[in-house]
């Protein structure tokens, strides 16, 4: 009797739903950027700051994904399966885009060489690398740790696994948040120190939507978390520039209170719309997210190339509240369709994308 194959693990259609939200909303904030260019107060620039702002949970949830799937009720971590397979095909698709991304502003400034190649190799190996790429970075941290993570999780009651958020909350959200204002904005020294950097932030919304998966948000809780980390980014971005006159970035920070709020509130509404997701739209997201770690690489190539024909949202000439939305979807398509090409390339699909 011949054994049937293995069955393949059933996929999380909300965690399909997030990944395809928050690779648009990578793709919205770096499109936007264009509104970085027109005046303070404009109406374009209101559009670009508005779709910004709407999109800066994305890194986050795409950190509470990686959390939820990683750290699921009984699942094994195999430290050897994750050196020899996660943190070296990162390591491997790290150097391999890092360097085509190189090997591409080569070209575009007419500067193509080998003796220039190999010099832009050399800092792809000490991590001088596109600015996009800093989230593989991340992840190798987490995939390092990500034994001792799991350990924690897996023993840890629900009192414990709310006591190490908070503490995560209030040292990596709420702590950065209020520095930047008096009285907080007068400590020094050691308290000063206290604040948890990006990489390590990062742990924590690993953690949390290990925790959001497992005690899911209540939709009104959701709405309210949505709608006030959205206001707040929204709201001190567009303040503060306007009283500054300048750029102001604190609040559209991935790590502080307005996107910690947008992405809790997000995460919950993608959990109680679960029942709602049809079957066309289930396969649309799956695929989508399969598919969200190659356009995550490649979409910074599209949009350079976009911008060099002038298709980009600053240069095309109707308002940005049209333009951004327009060449974030083209950018998706293109982005997709290298990764339909890429995935059917046997190596190119298991190593790079």
């Amino acid at each position: 009797m011949t054994q049937s194959p293995p069955k393949a693990p059933k996929r999380d259609i909300v965690i399909d739903l997030l990944k395809t939200i928050a690779i648009l909303g990578v793709l919205t904030i770096h499109a936007s950027t264009a509104a970085n260019g027109a005046p303070i107060g404009s109406f374009n620039w209101f559009s670009g700051t508005f779709f910004g702002c709407l999109t800066r949970a994305s890194v986050p949830l795409f950190l509470m994904c990686s959390g939820a799937l990683f750290l699921s009720d009984g699942k094994d971590i195999s430290i050897k399966k994750l050196f020899t397979k996660n943190i070296l095909r990162l390591v491997v698709s790290m150097i391999f885009w890092a360097t085509a991304y190189k090997a591409y502003n080569l070209l575009e400034t007419h500067n193509f060489s080998i003796a220039n190649l190999f010099s832009d190799f050399k800092n792809v190996l000490f991590f001088k690398q596109e600015f996009h790429l800093y989230y593989i970075h991340i992840m190798l941290l987490i995939y390092a740790i990500l034994p001792i993570i799991s350990l924690i999780c897996k023993n840890a009651d629900k009192r414990t696994l709310q006591y190490a958020l908070v503490i995560w909350f209030a040292l990596g959200v709420l702590l950065p948040t209020l520095t930047a204002f008096w009285p907080f904005s007068m400590l020094s020294g050691i308290p000063h120190q206290w604040k948890l950097n990006l990489v390590y932030n990062s742990v924590g919304y690993f953690i949390f939507g290990h925790y959001l998966k497992k005690y899911p948000l209540k939709l009104p809780l959701s709405i309210i978390s949505a709608i006030l980390g959205f206001a707040i980014i929204f709201g001190g971005t567009v303040y503060f520039t306007i009283k500054n006159g300048t750029l102001y970035t604190l609040f559209i920070d991935g790590m502080t209170l307005g996107s910690f709020f947008l992405s809790a509130g997000i995460f919950g509404l993608c959990e109680n719309a679960k029942a709602l997701i049809k079957p066309p739209i289930q396969r649309i997201t799956e695929y989508v997210s399969k598919a969200s770690f190659c356009i995550y690489l490649v979409h910074m190539l599209v949009l350079y190339e976009m911008e060099d024909l002038k298709f980009s949202a600053g240069t095309l000439p109707i308002p940005m509240l049209i333009s951004i939305p327009i060449v974030v979807i083209v950018c998706f398509a293109v982005s997709t369709a290298i990764y339909f090409i890429l995935s059917h390339i046997p190596v190119i699909k298991k190593w790079l994308v």
